[in-house]
């Protein structure tokens, strides 16, 4: 598909979350609205001349022959299949807000999503990715059922070179989203990242006057 949104899309999910996932709804409608197969697991808006690419059932064969997957929020900011896209070569488009127990203009934090500095000058979470280089950063305001967004975020994903860009960034990062099956060092796994971000959270308390 040129456009994956998999998992739950409906009202009835968003219902089942307490009325509180607003934005999931509109991005079904969107998607319906270009043409996307829409199914209890999700929608499959396909490239031009390709109809049959909704045709894939299981949710790992679809995002691993996706061009762009859609990670609106789920039972809370973040979703697990945000690793399987990363992990899948499928370039994320993440979106930020959307969820009303959240405000709704505060990023989402995904693992080692880079932070801007506060006004006062402290830092947000010592995270080191900047998801714009392998993603597609969207905000949940921007989103509309008319589909603008939609639109243009199918041009982006046209564009072979800024694809070949993207792809070329997430692949640099996929093992930082996985677990290495031995030690391996610094910055190379989840795990070490992990062991990165607590490193750093120390010496930071250990700086507090």
């Amino acid at each position: 598909p040129a456009v994956l949104s998999p998992g739950s899309l409906s009202r009835r999910g968003h219902y089942a979350l307490r009325g509180k996932q607003v934005i999931r709804p509109v991005i079904a409608e969107a998607m319906a609205r270009a043409g996307a197969a829409c199914g209890p697991k999700g929608c499959s808006l396909c490239s031009a001349g390709r109809p049959a690419c909704a045709n894939r059932t299981w949710v790992y064969d679809q995002t691993a022959h996706a061009a762009v997957c859609l990670e609106p929020p789920g039972d809370v900011l973040g979703r697990s299949h945000l690793y399987v896209a990363v992990l899948s070569g499928c370039v994320p488009a993440i979106v930020d807000g959307g969820h009303l127990a959240y405000a709704q203009r505060a990023p989402t934090w995904w693992a080692w999503r880079a932070g801007r500095s506060r006004q006062n000058g402290t830092a947000v979470p010592a995270t080191a990715l900047d998801y714009r280089k392998f993603a597609f950063v969207l905000r949940a305001e921007d989103l509309d059922p008319g589909g603008a967004w939609l639109a243009r975020l199918r041009a982006a994903a046209s564009d072979e070179g800024g694809m070949r860009r993207k792809r070329e960034a997430l692949a640099r990062v996929q093992p930082l989203f996985a677990y290495a099956r031995r030690a391996c060092g610094v910055r190379c796994d989840a795990f070490s990242m992990f062991q990165l971000v607590l490193r750093r959270a120390k010496a930071t308390i250990a700086a507090l006057p």
